[in-house]
This record gives C-alpha cells, sequence and structure tokens, in this order.
C-alpha cells in the first residue's frame, strides 16, 4: 500500500525544522540583550509571515502570490535604500 504524504505537511514540517534550527542557533550562540531582542523579532516576524502564507495560500493562491511580490519588491527596495543610506554603526 502506498502512502502519500501531503505538500502541504512537507512544507509545513520544513518551517518547522529551519524555524528549530534558527531557535537552536541563539541557544548555542548566546548573544547580548539588543542583539537576542532583535534575532528574536526576525524569528516571530518570519514564522508568523511563513506560516500565515502557507494559511492563505491553502485559502487562495492568487492573494498569496501578489503578497510574495510584494514581499519581494519591498526587499529590494529595502536593500537599494539601505545601500544608498548606510546605517551608523
Amino acid at each position: 500500500m502506498e502512502q502519500f504524504v501531503s505538500p502541504g505537511k512537507v512544507v509545513a514540517s520544513a518551517g518547522a525544522f529551519i524555524f528549530g534550527g534558527i531557535a537552536l542557533n541563539l541557544l548555542l550562540h548566546p548573544l547580548g540583550s539588543h542583539e537576542m531582542k532583535g534575532f528574536l523579532l526576525f524569528l516571530v516576524v518570519g514564522a508568523v509571515l511563513y506560516y500565515g502564507l502557507l494559511a492563505l495560500h491553502r485559502i487562495n493562491r492568487m492573494i498569496t502570490m501578489a503578497l510574495l511580490g510584494l514581499i519581494g519588491i519591498g526587499s529590494m527596495v529595502t536593500a537599494v535604500y539601505l545601500l544608498l543610506h548606510p546605517v551608523a554603526h
């Protein structure tokens, strides 16, 4: 008997490994208080976006693709802005 694993379960499991690995990295490489806040913010926002888009994809694929396009364009705009306006450390 052949068993079939749905693509949604595979993608959800992959996300759990990805974000679990990022969280494990925090335990293996302790950071300062300020860096930890940024790291945790990245982790939470990334996980919410990932699983939110995964849930939305099950409902409406066109909206998901449009949001992914906007996120991609926003990332490129942010990269160019930071290149032209470097942040002082």
